[in-house]
């Protein structure tokens, strides 16, 4: 069992969070969006930290050692406020596929 961290299931403390996504690796969920902002990253993504919101490499390691959430936590808060409800599916389907199957976007230059 996963512990919650910064707040309850009704009073989050903090305004993000990290999930193990079905697949095995990682996203973030904004509460100030309401979805997911970064999927399908491996551990050594958020290490380099591709999300942009991690102060140094020991802080994201100790956030994947101890404070990664569960997936479920991610259906509970997740809104079509600033996704379509189409985006929002497409997006939960991505981060169900298998590591091997998944299509990553090229970065924009």
């Amino acid at each position: 069992m996963l512990k919650v961290v910064g707040g309850t299931d009704s009073k989050p403390t903090s305004g993000a969070f990290i999930a193990r996504q079905p697949n095995g690796l990682y996203c973030r969920f904004s509460y100030v969006t309401e979805c997911l902002t970064h999927i399908n990253m491996t551990e050594e993504d958020y290490l380099n930290n591709f999300t942009g919101r991690v102060a140094s490499r020991k802080d994201a390691e100790i956030i994947l050692q101890y404070h990664v959430e569960d997936f479920s936590r991610v259906n509970r808060f997740a809104t079509t406020k600033n996704m379509t409800e189409a985006e929002c599916k497409r997006t939960m389907t991505h981060v169900t596929l298998p590591k091997n199957s998944i299509f990553v976007y090229p970065k924009v230059l």
